[in-house]
C-alpha cells in the first residue's frame, strides 16, 4: 500500500500552513499555488513573497518515489507556466535541472522534467 503523497501549502489570508493532498490529489494544489502566486499584486509596496513546494514523495524514502512524485509535479507545473502569466516565486522541485533520472533499483528511466521546469520558472518571473 502507498502512503499518501502530501502537498505543504501556505494560506495568504491567514498565515496558516496547511497540509493537504493525496496521491491522486496534489496535482490540484500545486495549480492552486500557481495561481495564487501569479495573481498576487507584485506593484504593492511590499509584495508577497512565494516559495512553492511541489516536491514530494510517497512509500519509502529510499525507493523511486521521489523520481515518480517529479514525473507527475514537475510536467503539471511546467505546463501551467508555459500557458500562464505572472511570476510565481520560488519553486523546490525534485530532480530540478534533469530532464530523466535513472531509477534507484531498476533500469527504468524517468522522465522528470526538471531542466524544463527550471527553465519555465525562469521565464515566468521575467515576464
Amino acid at each position: 500500500m502507498k502512503t499518501p503523497r502530501i502537498c505543504k501549502r501556505f494560506d495568504e489570508n491567514s498565515g496558516a500552513s496547511l497540509l493537504a493532498g493525496s496521491i491522486f490529489g496534489l496535482d490540484q494544489y500545486v495549480l492552486r499555488m500557481l495561481e495564487a502566486a501569479a495573481g498576487r499584486d507584485m506593484t504593492a509596496e511590499k509584495p508577497v513573497w512565494v516559495i512553492n513546494f511541489p516536491s514530494a514523495y510517497f512509500g519509502l524514502p529510499l525507493s523511486d518515489s521521489y523520481r515518480e512524485n517529479a514525473v507527475e509535479a514537475n510536467k503539471v507545473a511546467a505546463d501551467w507556466l508555459s500557458s500562464h502569466t505572472g511570476s510565481v516565486g520560488i519553486i523546490y522541485m525534485d530532480y530540478a535541472g534533469m530532464e530523466k533520472s535513472p531509477s534507484y533499483s531498476t533500469e527504468k528511466l524517468y522522465e522528470t522534467c526538471g531542466m524544463t521546469l527550471v527553465d519555465r520558472v525562469i521565464q515566468q518571473n521575467q515576464k
